[in-house]
């Protein structure tokens, strides 16, 4: 099904492309839009897919749309497809220079379009952007994310490092987002398709910068995805394994270097799953996870941190 809300016309050569995937999100999608709405930029349009949301999502967004009449944002519905596939919904209707995503229990400071369009146009080159936000739990605790700058190459540097983008805190070039086809669908990639999607990214070229800047707030909602700790770090070492074996294929780096990569990774996998886990009370599942990791890597320096952590909690 596919509707409209809002201004109808679609805006063309906006600066931004607000992208906004909505699944069940009555509840706080309405406070997402308030932070578009409040930008000190207002150079964008927003473009929203209902993910066959079974709340009133729809409504309210309809509703929010007749409330603010002039407010540039455009709804479609699908069926369910997750979250890669909401967003490429989203992706494949914009019309901005750049993609600014925000999911929807996100919100975003009023001068984050600002800062990001002076960082993008100081800096051209640019076709990944981001900046750091602030981390909301469940109860309200509050913790600063600081990211770091990706380094050269960019997509040896994502896959070794480790991901340090949020997407609620990331701009994309729209064409290259496009060109790339979006965020993968692939199941096995499943709440870690964002990391996937700025690998493929960086392995198409892609230049990143990183403004040192809290811009937006980040919220761990209770039930999300990403809070089903076991199968969310599963995922993400299939994205690793995954890009480890494209690489592989390149030719680019050795054999023997690929396989203490992957032994690293697994053992960096298996210690976060296992802070994880400790975080969560599972003590003697985390342990386990801890042993495991030591010895795929013993020289795995995080996989002692990690353990002395979940020890000393």
């Amino acid at each position: 099904m596919q509707s409209s809300s809002g201004n109808e016309a679609t805006r063309q050569d906006v600066f931004f492309s607000v992208v906004i995937p909505a699944y069940n999100s009555a509840p706080f999608i309405a406070k997402a839009l308030d932070s578009v709405r409040a930008q000190t930029l207002a150079d964008y349009e927003v473009v929203i897919t209902n993910d066959g949301s079974k709340d009133d999502t729809v409504q309210v967004i309809e509703d929010y749309a007749r409330c603010h009449p002039g407010f540039p944002l455009r709804l479609a519905s699908q069926n369910n497809k997750g979250i890669g596939g909401a967003r490429n919904n989203g992706i494949f209707r914009a019309t901005g220079r750049f993609i600014a995503f925000l999911d929807a229990d996100d919100l975003w400071h009023p001068t984050k379009l600002e800062r990001m369009a002076a960082l993008l146009v100081e800096k051209p080159q640019v076709d990944v952007a981001y900046h750091d936000e602030i981390e909301v739990a469940g109860d309200g605790t509050r913790r600063p994310l600081s990211y770091e700058e990706v380094r050269e190459p960019a997509y040896q540097d994502l896959l070794f490092r480790g991901n340090r983008l949020s997407t609620s805190a990331t701009v994309v070039r729209r064409e290259l987002a496009q060109g790339i086809g979006g965020f993968s669908e692939n199941l096995d990639f499943n709440s870690a398709e964002d990391y996937e999607f700025w690998l493929r990214l960086a392995r198409a070229g892609a230049r990143f910068a990183h403004l040192p800047e809290v811009l937006g707030e980040y919220h761990r909602v209770e039930g999300s995805i990403t809070q089903k700790i076991e199968y969310h770090h599963r995922n993400i070492f299939n994205v690793v394994t995954h890009h480890l074996e494209l690489l592989r294929g390149d030719g680019t780096c050795s054999a023997s270097l690929l396989d203490r990569m992957y032994r690293r990774k697994k053992a960096e996998h298996l210690a976060t799953l296992g802070r994880a886990l400790g975080g969560a009370g599972a003590k003697a599942q985390a342990l386990r996870m801890h042993w495991e990791a030591l010895r795929t890597d013993p020289l795995c320096l995080k996989a002692y941190t990690k353990l002395a952590r979940t020890l000393l909690s």
